[in-house]
């Protein structure tokens, strides 16, 4: 029997995976990509299973998400875990790890941070919905939560929707609107409103 050969794996933080500067045309081509590829079935997603650590809020949970797309050649494991009471910790809701595996061989290729690429899918695939299912005329966007979501949101949503022109925002924190608000001159010419 011969000698193993030695595997690397890539660790990626958050921050590295933050410098690969993803833009919304590159992560929207991802995302929709992934969804034509689970249209035809040749994508492997089961329902996510869990644990659900009460600690100090009954909403905590620890999800395990495996998925494999066989066009895309892609295989992992997203272990993601939200926590209403970390904010007031200074520690984000929503945090995770994601391991990605050889298709062929199943060796782990990655670990990486995945709380910042949860934020862009799940802000691209609303905005994917959105652009395919809004009113052509539609002016106006409202968006209830300021946290990080709301403003990967507000980003994914303003740049697939041309036509909004007026985007009302709301969060049981007015601090935490006033701060996407902010953010949002940034890269939206329209009205922001605080509702």
């Amino acid at each position: 029997m011969g000698a193993l050969k030695t595997i690397e794996v890539l660790f990626l933080s958050r921050d590295d995976v933050m410098a690969l500067d993803l833009t919304i045309p590159e992560v929207v081509a991802a995302v929709e990509s992934s969804l034509v590829e689970h249209s035809h079935g040749t994508c492997e997603m089961h329902p996510k299973i869990g644990v659900h650590p009460k600690g100090t809020h009954p909403a905590n949970f620890i999800h395990a998400m495996p998925a494999y797309l066989k066009s895309a050649g892609a295989c992992g494991l997203k272990w993601v875990g939200g926590f209403a009471a970390n904010p007031a910790r200074g520690l984000p809701n929503v945090t995770g790890i994601q391991v990605a595996n050889d298709p062929d061989t199943g060796l782990p290729l990655a670990i990486f941070d995945c709380s910042y690429l949860t934020g862009l899918r799940t802000a691209a695939v609303s905005a994917i919905a959105a652009r395919l299912c809004a009113r052509a005329d539609a002016r106006v966007l409202a968006l209830a939560g300021c946290g990080f979501q709301g403003r990967m949101h507000l980003r994914f949503l303003t740049a697939l929707l041309p036509g909004i022109r007026e985007v009302r925002l709301y969060d049981v924190r007015r601090e935490g609107a006033e701060g996407v608000a902010a953010e949002a001159k940034a890269f939206f010419a329209g009205e922001v409103r605080i509702a």
